[in-house]
């Protein structure tokens, strides 16, 4: 009896962990008249039904992971289809850039060489007109020639010789010559000529002429002037840096303006000529001073006399 009651018992444990859908009985619905008239294929669904139900009902609770990790593939593809279509944009912006760079370095280039082209055409067709021009042009220079010596009070008397060493006439040629005793220290020279050239050129010049000059043509003008006044050497000792001086320096300056036939250009030729004592060959130091004219030795004959071209650098430049 005791061991019926313990099978009992054991029994009872073991149904309560039996699945329930075993010890309860499935509620059937009722059948259908249609589905009595085709028991077989009501049958086949049931099954179908039933099957697909088990599938769902047996599937592990990790089914969806292949789903959602499909997902995340898909995502992730999508993704890296937009970054190297991005980059493929990028590269392609690069190219563009780069190939529009190219294009208008070549654009530059291609101006630039343009522009040095026609600058060196320009340059070319000047030195062509300029070399024609000089190689037509009249060429006039200037000279002080047969000149008397130096005496205080005096006339200083001498002449000019111009000649033109072009290749065509020069006409309407004027020269106008003043005298300076020029002190060290004083007035510049070269500034005075600059503006004797430039009132030569303003208005009807004053001076000797006009004259023509046909190409090799020379003309000799005599002239005089009282460049060592009593007057004027008094001005220029008072003038110069010592209070006892004793010594000038005359200069003759001026300007020739003539006109070419060929442009009918203007022209002109400066001059800057200094009178000073001939260098002494007893005398090693033939500094400016001791080449002055010196108001104290009385006259100085022709002979001794020098005449010097002055270039200055501040002056006025032949044209």
């Amino acid at each position: 009896m005791k061991r019926l009651l313990l099978s009992c018992a054991l029994i009872l444990v073991g149904l309560q962990y039996l699945p329930k859908h075993l010890i309860r009985p499935s509620k059937q619905k009722p059948v259908k008249r249609e589905d009595q008239e085709n028991p077989s294929s009501n049958h086949q669904d049931v099954s179908a039904r039933q099957q697909n139900k088990r599938t769902m009902d047996n599937s592990p609770l990790a089914q969806p992971v292949p789903n959602e990790q499909q997902w995340r593939d898909e995502q992730k593809q999508g993704w890296e289809r937009q970054i190297r279509t991005a980059e493929n944009l990028n590269r392609i912006t690069v190219v563009g850039a780069v190939v529009a760079i190219l294009a208008l370095g070549g654009v530059i280039w291609q101006s630039r060489s343009a522009h040095i082209a026609a600058e060196a055409a320009k340059i070319s067709a000047d030195i062509a007109n300029e070399t024609l021009v000089a190689s037509r042009r009249p060429w006039v220079s200037v000279e002080i020639i047969d000149h008397e010596g130096v005496e205080i009070d005096k006339t200083f008397r001498f002449a000019f010789r111009l000649k033109n060493y072009g290749s065509t006439p020069a006409v309407s040629v004027f020269i106008s010559p003043t005298g300076v005793l020029w002190q060290p220290g004083g007035d510049d020279p070269a500034a005075r000529q600059k503006d004797i050239c430039e009132a030569t050129f303003d208005g009807q010049p004053v001076g000797f002429g006009p004259f023509t000059l046909t190409p090799n043509q020379e003309h000799v003008e005599s002239a005089g002037m009282d460049l060592f006044s009593k007057d004027a050497v008094t001005k220029s000792l008072a003038a110069g840096p010592h209070a006892n001086s004793i010594a000038i320096f005359p200069h003759i300056m001026g300007c020739v303006r003539y006109k070419s036939t060929f442009d009918s250009s203007i022209h002109k030729t400066p001059f800057n000529v200094q009178i000073t004592r001939k260098p002494s060959k007893s005398v090693k130091d033939n500094s400016p001073e001791l080449l002055a004219i010196r108001t104290d030795i009385g006259p100085i004959p022709a002979n001794l006399i020098s005449l010097r071209s002055m270039n200055w650098h501040s002056g006025i430049q032949p044209d």
